[in-house]
């Protein structure tokens, strides 16, 4: 009996440590560059934006995060640098840019690196005309209102 549950405890100790090995893969699009993590399965995650980058935190066991190949099919135009950095995915942009994340299917978490909007010029308000009002008080009636 203890030799049948030995096997199966063996058995069972590389499925559970190869489940948590995470793939980053990446994607260069038109105004965006894209991050899939290709998860085991879905857990609870948190973006954290900073200045220069972003950091993204998974609740549970830590995972292995591979970031072998991200920089395989993008440039350095948006993303920097990527790391691991304790048990969080750390991104360092290289643009004034931020990130959007989300949940595509059963496990796959995207994260997009976007230029940030730039803010509309202000532009100076002009100022009312003001009703052209004669000595005494008496203000003209415009040739329109008649």
């Amino acid at each position: 009996m203890t030799r049948i549950l030995m096997t199966v405890l063996l058995l069972l100790l590389p499925v559970g440590a190869a489940a948590q090995a995470v793939v980053v893969r990446s994607g260069a699009h038109e105004g965006f560059t894209r991050l899939v993590l290709d998860m085991p399965r879905r857990v609870d995650w948190r973006l954290e934006p900073r200045d220069g980058g972003a950091s993204i935190s998974f609740a549970g066991p830590p995972l292995s995060l591979d970031l072998a190949s991200v920089f395989e099919r993008i440039s350095r135009d948006r993303l920097r640098a990527a790391s691991v950095v304790d048990g969080r995915l750390a991104l360092e942009f290289a643009c004034a840019c931020e990130t959007r994340a989300f949940w595509h299917g059963a496990r796959m978490l995207v994260v997009d690196i976007v230029p940030k909007p730039r803010p509309e010029p202000e532009t100076m308000a002009r100022p009312k005309p003001r009703p052209l009002v004669l000595p005494g008080g008496i203000v003209p009636r415009s040739p329109a209102r008649m």
